[in-house]
């Protein structure tokens, strides 16, 4: 094999989505036999959760079962409010600059975006009228991670099976490349060019001095430039017991991803000084497999035992007298969010 071919599929990172999990789509088949046929058994994994959190999901749904000390300040708007009622909500309720504005049903990062002005607000708002919107606190904590956490239905005994930290993009200067010249030639940003080039329209053309560090992106999506590492080292049965608490704190939840803010590393042992900003179901990803240093059996081993613990959660909790979603009604609404997604 050459060397080419060896290093893209060590960068396995940067392959697309539907490629990467053409081999657990087959799995899944497997898993749907192992079920009595239950399409949608994943349903139950999750059963406080539309689907399980596979997909459209409302994190306006979520939030009030999150403890308060975890919770950032969040403001629901409906679809179809128009920015200036918006924007007169938001003064009433006393809302700082700058926050992040995402759409209530969404994934993978896709629409969020941190707002540091009223204009930039309604011109989002023009956006996505059509959408349901959370404006949630900015909090501007040093660390994200991600934190899978899973329990066995009957035990007492919670799991963190990943944990992921993220490092945000950032663009440094060498003194002689342009703003564009830098992202344009970083495999891992210059996919986000032309929204870049609007969003640093004043610095696009200038050379940034060397060993100045320019944020790129503040939100914490691989797609979006951020690094994820594997900080699996940090599994600890403190941990684990301060995501257990939280979790039981929401009715029918067993499984998925915590994305987290934290000051320290120790914040995640004793739930101080932790927001947690978003919470995920069975489409949740084990993100430590992203890291540039595993590869591509590493990371086919974990997705896969991860879709055995998903499996294996749903078989107990259909046992103790839990429901699957119909095939149907779940695939009405994969066409429908397929459809929402591309407008």
């Amino acid at each position: 094999m050459n060397k080419k071919r060896l290093k893209a599929i060590s960068e396995f990172e940067f392959w697309p989505m539907w490629l990467f999990y053409l081999p657990a789509v087959l799995y899944s088949f497997i898993l749907v036999i192992r079920s009595g046929f239950r399409i949608v058994y994943f349903s139950a994994t999750n059963p406080g959760m539309k689907f399980g959190g596979a997909f459209h999901l409302s994190k306006h749904s979520y939030s009030d079962f999150i403890p308060e000390k975890y919770r950032p300040q969040t403001f629901f708007v409906d679809s179809g409010l128009s920015p200036e009622k918006a924007l007169k909500s938001i003064d009433q309720c006393r809302f700082p600059l700058p926050f992040i504005v995402k759409p209530d049903v969404g994934e993978r990062g896709i629409g969020v975006e941190l707002i540091r002005s009223k204009k930039e607000l309604v011109e989002y708002i023009y956006t996505h009228q059509h959408s349901p919107l959370l404006i949630q606190e900015y909090i501007d904590y040093p660390l994200e991670y991600g934190v899978f956490y899973y329990r066995m239905p009957g035990t007492e005994n919670p799991v963190i099976s990943s944990i992921t930290s993220k490092e945000f993009f950032y663009a440094e200067g060498d003194g002689r490349q342009t703003l564009a010249e830098l992202l344009s030639n970083n495999r891992r940003i210059n996919h986000r060019k032309d929204y870049l080039q609007q969003r640093f329209a004043d610095k696009w053309n200038s050379v940034l001095p060397k060993g100045e560090k320019l944020l790129i992106e503040p939100v914490g999506n691989h797609n979006r430039g951020t690094i994820f590492r594997n900080s699996n080292y940090l599994v600890c049965d403190e941990i684990a017991n301060t995501f257990d608490q939280i979790a039981r704190s929401y009715p029918g939840f067993y499984y998925g991803r915590f994305d987290v803010k934290v000051h320290t590393p120790s914040d995640l042992k004793s739930g101080n000084n932790m927001k947690i900003i978003e919470i995920n179901g069975v489409n949740s990803e084990p993100t430590h497999i992203y890291d540039p240093e595993y590869n591509l059996r590493q990371a086919y081993r974990d997705v896969f035992r991860h879709m055995n613990i998903i499996f294996e959660i749903s078989r107990r909790n259909r046992r103790n007298g839990a429901k699957t979603d119909s095939a149907w009604r779940f695939a009405i609404a994969g066409l429908k969010h397929t459809r929402s997604r591309q407008h």
